[in-house]
Parts: C-alpha cells; structure tokens; sequence
C-alpha cells in the first residue's frame, strides 16, 4: 500500500509541479504564480513526509511525527477565514450566500452580528475563528 500512496504522490507532484513553474514561465513578475508554486511545494513535502512517517517501522527509533506533518499540511487552510474576513472589510458589510437550514443559521447569525456590532461583527467571528484553528495546529505541532 506504501506504494500506491508514493505513486499518487508522484502523480500529484509530476502535475501540480510543472503547472506551477509554467505559470512563473508565463508571467515572472506576477506574485500569484510564486504563491502557487509555494503552495504546491509545501503540499508535495508534506504528504511526502506523511506518507514516509506512517510507512516508517514501528521499531524505528523515535516518536511518530505524523501529528506534525499533518498539522503543517492543515496550517494554511486557517488562512481561508482571514481572506473571507478581508473580504467582508473590503466590501463594508456582510452579504449572505447560500441555501439550507445550515447555512441560514450560519446567516442568521452573520447578520444578528452585524446588526448588533456593525460590520465589525463578522469580521471578528471569522478572524476568532482562523485563530482559534491556527492554535489548534499550533499546539498539534508543538506537542508532535
């Protein structure tokens, strides 16, 4: 099974790679592609490493790093509130999207903030939220 992981990888990474590094080819001074190829970077190192960490003997010496590798490869997913948060400042005002019971409890709550903070009120929710996630992460890779 350790090889069909590495193979998936090796598939990912042989797409992802060159698209990036294209796209630096394309347009060298636009900071977007960099990001990408950063991006991809990380994502490629990580699973690289998590596949290796959980493929290692259990008579290996040492304590598992998967936690580790894991948590770095989750670390900039608690950038995507912060972005919405920026978003919703850029625009002065929250703006409800979606439909479903979920998602209109979510809004409701949005807007209740909205109304009783102004337009602060969401930013604060979705900043408290990716800071709370980061640490959350934080603290999975400093006890890993």
């Amino acid at each position: 099974m350790k090889y069909v992981f590495l193979l998936l990888w090796f598939f990912f990474t042989g797409i992802t790679l060159p698209f990036a590094v294209f796209a630096i080819y394309r347009e060298p001074a636009s900071v977007d592609s960099y990001v990408m190829l950063l991006i991809c970077g990380i994502i490629a190192l990580c699973t690289l490493r998590l596949i290796q960490e959980g493929y290692r003997p259990r008579h290996a010496m040492g304590a598992s790093r998967m936690g580790f590798w894991l948590g770095l490869l989750l670390l900039p997913l608690t950038l995507m509130p912060l972005h919405s948060a920026y978003e919703t400042w850029q625009r002065g005002y929250y703006v409800a999207s979606g439909e479903g019971r979920r998602s209109r409890l979510f809004e409701l709550m949005l807007k209740a903030l909205q109304q009783w903070i102004g337009p602060w009120g969401p930013i604060f929710v979705l900043v408290l939220f990716a800071a709370s996630m980061a640490m959350l992460l934080w603290r999975l890779l400093v006890r890993s």
